[in-house]
């Protein structure tokens, strides 16, 4: 008798349901993973510096905006949540912000990357020629 498989036996049960829950896991990992490297956790992605001063502007205005702020007082280096003393609610607005802004999507797992309004700009840059190239 196999006890894997035997539906009386407990440990059969226990071994069933922990597979249930890795298989579970497994699924969600893959829906949350970035779907450029293909199914592979997100990795944290080395930003370049080369932003635009124009896209800089723009997100310098939105912050500007947002946080009460003179646009010109705003350090294009500065990690803007923490300077602003920024929460959870002001970080989604600001992201909303942006994307409307520039008319395009940012996924979350890549906004949570970005801390820097430089980082930002060259993102959006990036993902902006990405489009105009295809």
């Amino acid at each position: 008798m196999n006890v894997v498989r035997s539906p009386r036996n407990p440990l059969g049960l226990v071994f069933i349901f922990c597979c249930s829950l890795l298989l579970g896991v497994s699924a969600f990992s893959l829906r949350h993973s970035d779907p450029i490297t293909g199914g592979l956790p997100a990795v944290r992605r080395k930003v370049s510096v080369f932003a635009k001063p124009e896209t800089v502007d723009r997100i310098t205005g939105i912050l500007a905006t947002k946080f009460e702020r003179d646009a010109k007082d705003i350090d294009p280096e500065c990690k803007f949540l923490e300077e602003f003393d920024a929460d959870n609610l002001d970080e989604v607005e600001v992201l909303l912000s942006i994307e409307e802004e520039f008319d395009l999507t940012i996924p979350d797992y890549d906004f949570a990357e970005l801390r820097t309004v430089k980082a930002i700009a060259d993102y959006i840059d990036r993902k902006l020629e990405k489009y105009t190239d295809n």
